[in-house]
This record gives C-alpha cells, sequence and structure tokens, in this order.
C-alpha cells in the first residue's frame, strides 16, 4: 500500500483554499480506495481543520488519517516525519497542500514507480496564474477538465538570472510530489526536521541523501504531470527559505561535494555530466 503524506497550515488563509481543491482532485482518482491518506494539520487559525474533518466524514476513502500537531508548527520537515512515523505503507507519496493532480489515473500511474530501494520525483509541474480563483478551478476537478495548453497554468521554463542556469521549476522535488520507499525513507533518517525547521531545501537535503545511499532515481517527467496552484510568498516563509538555503550550501560544504539536481532530472547546461562532483570543482 501507498501512504499519501500531506502537511498544511492555515490553507484558507494563506493559499485561498488550496487544501479543498488538493484533496478535491485526490478524490477523483480512479483507485483512491487502495491509498492511504494521512494529513498533518499543524495548528491552523483558519478552517483547515473543520474542512479535514468534513473531507474526512464525506470522501470515499478507506483509510485517512487526521493528525493534530500543534508542537513546532512551521517544521515541515517535522510534520513529514510524523505522519510517516503513523503510516502504515509501504511506500510514502508526499503530496504538499498547493498541489492538484489532474489525471484521474495518476495514482494508478504512480503506482507503477512504487519500487524497492527506490525514489521517484521530478514530475512535470504546470504552475497556475497568481490570480487563480477557487471556484473555476474546482469546476474544472469536477468536469475533469485539463488540456495540457491552457490559460489557467504553464510549464516554466525559468532563468536564474545570477547564475544562467535553469531554476527547475518545472520540475516537482520529492517534498512537493515524490514517491520513497519505506525502508530507504527510514534508513536515510527521514527529513532532517532538526537542520531544516522550517521551510525550503529540506527536500533537495533528503533527494541527496537518498542518492548518497545508493537508492535508486526514477524521474516522473514523461509520465506524470501535476498543477501547483501559485500563491505569494510570505515574508516570514522568505526568510526561512534564504535561511534553509545557507543551512543547504553547509551541507554540502561538510560533505565536500555539489548535488547537481539538474543532472539527476537530465538536465545539462554545460555543466558536466556529474551529479555529484567534488566542492572546489562544482558550480555554488
Amino acid at each position: 500500500m501507498i501512504s499519501i503524506v500531506t502537511s498544511t497550515r492555515n490553507s484558507f488563509v494563506q493559499k485561498k483554499g488550496s487544501l479543498e481543491l488538493m484533496l478535491s482532485g485526490l478524490r477523483k482518482q480512479m483507485n483512491i480506495e487502495d491509498y492511504e491518506l494521512i494529513v498533518v494539520e499543524n495548528s491552523s487559525e483558519d478552517e483547515s481543520l473543520g474542512f479535514l474533518e468534513r473531507f474526512k466524514r464525506d470522501a470515499p476513502l478507506r483509510n485517512m488519517k487526521i493528525i493534530k500537531n500543534d508542537i513546532d508548527v512551521s517544521n515541515r520537515s517535522r510534520s513529514r516525519n510524523i505522519a510517516c512515523q503513523e503510516a502504515s505503507g509501504d511506500f510514502f507519496l508526499f503530496i504538499d497542500d498547493d498541489i492538484v493532480l489532474p489525471d484521474k489515473y495518476m495514482l494508478r500511474k504512480i503506482g507503477e514507480f512504487a519500487k524497492e530501494g527506490s525514489f521517484a520525483t521530478g514530475a512535470a509541474r504546470y504552475w497556475t496564474y497568481i490570480h487563480w480563483k477557487k471556484e473555476v478551478l474546482i469546476q474544472k476537478i469536477e468536469r475533469e477538465d485539463w488540456p495540457k495548453e491552457s490559460q489557467y497554468y504553464f510549464l516554466p521554463r525559468g532563468i536564474k538570472r545570477e547564475t544562467g542556469y535553469r531554476d527547475l521549476f518545472e520540475y516537482s522535488f520529492i517534498a512537493n510530489f515524490g514517491l520513497v520507499d519505506r525502508s530507504s525513507f527510514f534508513n536515510v533518517g527521514g527529513f532532517d526536521e532538526r537542520t531544516f525547521d522550517g521551510w525550503g531545501r529540506e527536500d533537495v537535503d533528503l533527494m541527496l541523501r537518498l542518492y548518497l545511499n545508493k537508492t535508486k532515481f526514477q524521474l516522473l517527467f514523461d509520465d506524470i504531470w501535476i498543477i501547483h496552484l501559485n500563491h505569494p510568498l510570505s515574508e516570514s516563509d522568505a526568510k526561512q527559505r534564504s535561511k534553509s538555503f545557507q543551512k543547504y550550501k553547509k551541507r554540502e560544504s561538510d560533505l565536500g561535494i555539489v548535488f547537481k539536481v539538474n543532472h539527476l532530472y537530465g538536465v545539462f547546461e554545460n555543466d558536466g555530466t556529474a551529479i555529484l562532483e567534488p566542492l572546489n570543482e562544482g558550480i555554488l
């Protein structure tokens, strides 16, 4: 069995109710009854908890757990680890509360990537435009109306101006949409909740440790596509992300390597072919 893991906090205040769209998309999946859904609710100050309880009551799910967390509520690594400790599946599928699965066969497809000793991510990540309306997208979910070319969302191919390299926003990372087998996840210690105690880079760090642990990687880009509900970045999240980036660079420095996620995804930009490079030879 695959356990779907989601962490949420104040979705209705900060993300226009993305949690409702995420779960509505899950409910449309053809084989959702074969999955376990675990949602960690991190003491939201909006209607998130009430919505989750209604969804659990009304949705056609055999297995759904709501874990109420009121400790260290901004630590997303910790809340995901809590969910995995409570999960009974052989595989964990991480889905952020602002991700929609547009294809009703998506869970069936992701099940084909569930292999022992492996992790899979890098789904094609389409982004909505910033001024999306929940009512419009709810209707699209109900009608199963998700063409690849749309006025509502796009597949970005942004460039980092400071380096000239792709920002890779067209790919998912393991925390917002990714699959890993249970034993591999716990063998590397799960998400590093002590170092990455806020938001940002906790997913790249987990992918780095899985790769160093010889866990086989599978790219989802050609088979799986998702929709990311775009939303403004809060000032606190922006500060957390900046701090997390510095912590992650220290992690690479301590290991003496550069982890080139772009090479893991098959994106080569005249920067060699190695996924891991000695730090003094890598591009920072």
